[in-house]
C-alpha cells in the first residue's frame, strides 16, 4: 500500500513539474474562429486573426518592413506583379536566409507568377497562404486588401499601410502582454518549486521528513494530499496565465 501511493505521489509530482517547466500557451479557441469562411459577396476567404508564430519580435517585424515596402513600391509607380518581383530578389537574397525570409519570398513568387498566367495576385497570395502554416493569417489578410481594391479601386497602397500599422500595434501590445505576465510567470514558478526546497533542507537539516513520509501512514496520507494540491496549484496557474494572455485579441 505504501508503494502504491509513493507511485502516485510521485506521477502527481512529476505531472507537476512537466506543466511547471512549460510556458502557458493561450486558451484554444472555438474551432469555428479559425476557419476561413467564404464571403457572402464572393469566394474570397475572410481573413484570419493573425498572430506570430513565436513571441520573438523580429517575426512580426519581418512582415511589417515586407508590407510596407510593397506599399513604398506601389506608392512609387511601380506596378503589382513587378513590386512582387523585386521584393522576391530582394527577400530571396537576404542573408542569413531564415524560415520568414524564405516564406516571403515564396508568397511574392506565387504571386508574381499568378499575375503571368493572367490571374489576380490575389489567386497566388491565396494559394500561399493555405500552405503557410503559422503565417496564415497574414497572408489571407493580404489577399482580402488585394481583392478589395481590384473589387472597389481603393489603392492598395493605402491599404497595405493600415495592415502594416495593425501588426505593429499588435507586435507591441504582445511584447507589453508579455512584460507584464513575466511577474505572475516567475511567482508560479517560484511557488511551484517551494515544497521541494523545503523538503530539501528539512531533510539536510536532519528532520528525515522523506522518511516519514514514505513509512508513517499519517505522513504517507499528508504526501498524497500535499501531491494534490501542488498539481492542481500547477494546473490552475497555468490556466490563469493562459486565459490572461487570450483575452487580448489581434487584429
Amino acid at each position: 500500500m505504501s508503494v502504491v501511493m509513493a507511485l502516485l505521489a510521485g506521477a502527481l509530482a512529476g505531472v507537476s513539474l512537466t506543466v511547471l517547466g512549460r510556458n502557458p500557451r493561450a486558451l484554444p479557441r472555438s474551432p469555428d474562429r479559425h476557419r476561413n469562411p467564404v464571403d457572402r459577396h464572393g469566394s474570397m476567404p475572410i481573413p484570419r486573426r493573425w498572430r506570430p508564430a513565436t513571441r520573438n519580435a523580429a517575426t512580426p517585424d519581418a512582415h511589417v518592413r515586407f508590407t510596407r515596402q510593397l506599399a513604398a513600391l506601389l506608392r512609387s509607380g511601380s506596378s503589382l506583379d513587378g513590386s512582387f518581383a523585386t521584393l522576391e530578389t530582394v527577400w530571396t537574397g537576404t542573408v542569413p536566409q531564415d524560415h520568414t525570409s524564405a516564406d516571403i519570398a515564396a508568397a511574392c513568387r506565387l504571386a508574381r507568377t499568378s499575375r503571368t498566367l493572367g490571374r489576380s495576385p490575389g489567386t497566388g497570395l491565396s494559394a500561399h497562404a493555405r500552405a503557410a502554416g503559422a503565417y496564415a493569417g497574414y497572408w489571407w489578410r493580404l489577399t482580402w486588401c488585394v481583392s478589395l481594391s481590384e473589387s472597389s479601386g481603393a489603392a492598395l497602397a493605402t491599404l497595405l499601410e493600415h495592415v502594416a500599422d495593425q501588426l505593429e500595434a499588435a507586435a507591441d501590445r504582445e511584447r507589453a502582454l508579455d512584460v507584464a505576465l513575466a511577474g505572475p510567470r516567475s511567482t508560479r514558478k517560484l511557488l511551484g518549486w517551494l515544497p521541494v526546497a523545503g523538503l530539501g533542507m528539512a531533510q539536510l537539516a536532519g528532520a528525515n521528513p522523506v522518511g516519514v513520509l514514505v513509512t508513517d501512514p499519517a505522513g504517507r496520507l499528508a504526501l498524497v494530499a500535499g501531491a494534490v494540491l501542488w498539481s492542481v496549484n500547477a494546473f490552475w496557474a497555468a490556466r490563469l496565465l493562459a486565459a490572461a494572455r487570450g483575452r487580448i485579441e489581434y487584429p
